[in-house]
C-alpha cells in the first residue's frame, strides 16, 4: 500500500525567521520576473508539492534546492538569502538574524 500525499509532507513546526526571508525573497523574484506561481516547478525540477512547502516556509531545504529554485529564478543563490546573517547563539536564541535583506531592504 502506498502512502497518500498528505502522510508523506514533511512540516517541521514554526518556520525561522531565515526561511521566511528565503521565502519573501524567491516570490518578490518571481513576482518581478512576471512568472506564475507555479512557473518555477519545472525549470527548478522540484515536484509542485515540495515546493509549495518550501515556499511557505514549512519545509526546510538543503543546499540543492537553493541552487534549483535560483537557477530557476536566474540569479545567483547569495541573492535569495541577502539580509540573513548568522551570529554565534546568545543564551538559547537561534543565531539567526534578518537586517531586512533583498534588492528592497
Amino acid at each position: 500500500m502506498s502512502a497518500s500525499p498528505d502522510s508523506r509532507r514533511r512540516i517541521e513546526g514554526p518556520a525561522s525567521p531565515a526561511r521566511l526571508n528565503f521565502c519573501e525573497a524567491v516570490e518578490r523574484l518571481r513576482r518581478e520576473c512576471g512568472l506564475f506561481p507555479g512557473a518555477l516547478v519545472a525549470p527548478s525540477k522540484i515536484e509542485a508539492g515540495e515546493q509549495e512547502e518550501i515556499l511557505r516556509g514549512e519545509r526546510s531545504l538543503g543546499v540543492d534546492a537553493i541552487y534549483l529554485l535560483a537557477g530557476a529564478l536566474g540569479v545567483a543563490p547569495e541573492v535569495l538569502l541577502e539580509g540573513v546573517e548568522w551570529h554565534p547563539p546568545i543564551g538559547h536564541g537561534s543565531g539567526w538574524t534578518i537586517t531586512g535583506g533583498g534588492q528592497d531592504g
